[in-house]
């Protein structure tokens, strides 16, 4: 029995942290007064994880933000929300669902916070970015996956 089959499952959080941001602002609010506020928003999010340690992994998620109303750039919230997991006792296949699917799960409401926080404190309405199935996400790139080794 390899060491990964005897042990236990054991998943735990080690700490949530915002890693870096940045807000970008072409105007002040105050240009958008006599303007109704129905902005479009483009929002590109991304996750990556490394492992630190042993049973240590790091799970970020790299959102880009950017704002329009009336095809004109508002402002760009760029933002890394980043978790340390404790994570042992599964085989590969479920380590990289657990880290491309649940713990970016469990990032995302930290992240949605910040982004709301940041926009708010700015000056502009609160802004906050709609769920996101990464477990969704996560099937449907292995679907893709599995689809390019067939072609292969």
């Amino acid at each position: 029995m390899s060491k990964t089959e005897s042990q236990k499952p054991n998943f735990q959080i080690v700490g949530m942290y915002l890693k870096d941001t940045s807000f970008e602002s072409a105007q002040p609010p105050s240009a958008y007064r006599n303007t109704q506020w129905q902005p479009s928003a483009d929002v590109d999010l991304k996750t990556e994880h490394k492992k630190l340690e042993d049973n240590l992994y790091e799970v970020q998620l790299l959102c880009k933000l950017q704002v329009s109303l009336e095809k004109k750039q508002v402002f760009i919230v760029e933002m890394q929300q980043a978790g340390t997991f404790i994570i042992e006792g599964i085989d590969q296949e479920k380590l990289d669902h657990v880290l491309r699917a649940y713990c970016p799960s469990i990032i995302f409401p930290y992240l949605r916070h910040n982004v709301s926080e940041q926009v708010s404190k700015a000056g502009f309405p609160a802004l906050y970015l709609s769920p996101v199935d990464f477990e969704a996400q996560y099937m449907a790139s292995k679907q893709q996956e599995a689809t390019a080794d067939q072609k292969d």
